[in-house]
């Protein structure tokens, strides 16, 4: 199972923990070195970690998404705010000024959208490249093994 991933760059940890096998925890009491120093520092330690999001969740681009859907919904919020403010207020700010930070804020938001949408999609190719298995079954129940596929046979000739 392990052993059947494919990636060029694997987080071991993760691919231990989607293997769907049942979890033992072992209690150890920690000691500290005698000798030497540990290769892995602060920057190999962040690497591992972001390796570790990027790898098995598609969290960041959603949160994205909604964070630019929120950003959006704000800017639109902010413009009938605005207007009613120059309506009822004339002279609040100098004109075309709420327009500029509206434009600009729901721009973004947008953006930030199509970052999410175009994440998603990078993920999923990511995940189909990894080649990793689609299930992992512990055992089947009155379900005979599939026979594999022949594979075609070629008629090109060989010189």
């Amino acid at each position: 199972m392990v052993a059947s991933h494919d990636d060029q760059y694997p987080y071991i940890r993760g691919i231990i923990a989607s293997a769907g096998f049942k979890r033992l925890i072992l209690p150890y009491t920690w000691v500290a070195r005698k000798r030497g120093l540990s290769k892995n520092n602060v920057f190999r330690l962040i690497d591992q970690a972001l390796n570790g999001i990027f790898s098995f969740t598609a969290v960041p681009m959603r949160v994205c998404s909604f964070f630019g859907g929120g950003i959006a919904c704000l800017a639109i919020l902010y413009a009938v705010l605005s207007t009613l403010a120059g309506v009822f207020v004339p002279g609040l700010a100098p004109r075309g000024t709420m327009t500029i930070i509206v434009a600009l804020f729901f721009f973004s938001g947008v953006q930030l959208i199509f970052i999410g949408m175009m994440g998603e999609y990078i993920t999923a190719i990511h995940a189909q490249v990894r080649r990793g298995p689609m299930v992992v079954e512990r055992e089947r129940i009155n379900i005979e093994k599939a026979p594999l596929p022949r594979q075609r046979q070629s008629n090109a000739v060989l010189d």
